[in-house]
């Protein structure tokens, strides 16, 4: 510890010094949290870039189960029921990545009355499409 030379020296009474050494902490603190949050960027940088890369993955699987759910559901229909609603066989899995892309249905079956699918129920027991 660094002495101070006599003539420096002066009387602290108690509740100076409780607010001299706070201040040294206050100080010290702030310091270490200003040299941590320059070293953290780069790491809070990686892990929001990895959050959202997740996240993306979690879409894209949700995204595609859903496709194929629906594709199932439309495959596991008869011909006839195919043919009423003016599809067939070959057509099922263009459609339903026309209608996930939001691209124009109306192109796709001509001739054909275009009814939009219904909405999957979000139930983590439900494997099927809602009626």
């Amino acid at each position: 510890m660094h002495q101070m030379p006599l003539d420096q020296k002066t009387e602290l009474n108690g509740a100076v010094l409780q607010a001299l050494v706070a201040r040294g902490r206050r100080l010290r603190a702030e310091a270490f949290r200003a040299a941590l949050g320059k070293a953290a960027r780069p790491i809070l940088r990686l892990a929001r870039a990895g959050w959202s890369a997740a996240r993306a993955a979690a879409r894209r699987y949700r995204d595609r189960r859903k496709r194929r759910l629906a594709i199932a559901e439309l495959q596991d229909l008869d011909d006839r029921t195919l043919k009423d609603i003016g599809l067939s066989r070959g057509d099922i899995a263009r459609l339903v990545r026309q209608l996930h892309q939001r691209l124009p249905v109306e192109e796709a079956t001509p001739g054909a009355e275009v009814v939009p699918l219904p909405r999957a129920r979000s139930s983590a027991h439900s494997g099927k499409l809602a009626a």
